[in-house]
């Protein structure tokens, strides 16, 4: 039977075999932590995939950075704090070891175009996701990191719970 989640944007998504997962949890207690993140990570694969397919890309012939924005777009997970012990939470971000690289030019009058506090350079990746002030208006980011996971929202929903109901069943099963 599937039963009907609000996804982000406040649509119905239907999932199959939840109500089997319910009945897994509850027959063998506490889920372990490698069922949870194996099922995480299946579920962030496919918008990280369209994230990376959708980036945008320097069109100069010899640019240095033509590409990296695809390559430097990873799942990594969060931290453990007092407040999400047992969750499991992976964020699509930009590997900060392609620093060096996006660091912008210097700004030259820093929060003059609705820059919220003053920053020295700008940072590449975040002025393409969510755009940037100019002296002649403003230029609209692209929301492709965005676009991929509410693309992919039922898709993964739907896989965290078919891998949750396959890790539970080995886990009862003993193998």
């Amino acid at each position: 039977m599937a039963r009907d989640y609000r996804t982000l944007r406040g649509e119905m998504a239907y999932i199959e075999g939840m109500d089997e997962l319910k009945r897994q949890i509850q027959r063998i207690g506490k889920v372990p932590k490698r069922v949870i993140s194996k099922s995480a990570r299946e579920g962030m694969k496919s918008p990280l995939k369209e994230a990376r397919a959708t980036a945008p890309v320097n069109k100069r012939r010899n640019a240095p950075t033509r590409g990296t924005l695809k390559k430097s777009i990873k799942s990594v997970m969060e931290k453990k704090t007092k407040r999400m012990k047992y969750k499991t939470v992976y964020d699509l971000q930009f590997n900060p070891q392609f620093a060096s690289i996006f660091k912008g030019k210097k700004i030259m009058r820093p929060g003059l175009y609705g820059a919220p506090k003053p920053r020295d350079y700008g940072y590449y990746p975040l002025s393409q996701e969510f755009g940037f002030h100019t002296k002649h208006g403003y230029k609209k980011g692209r929301y492709f990191i965005e676009k991929a996971i509410e693309k992919h929202q039922r898709e993964s929903l739907q896989k965290i719970v078919d891998t949750m109901n396959d890790g539970i069943t080995q886990q009862i099963n003993g193998s």
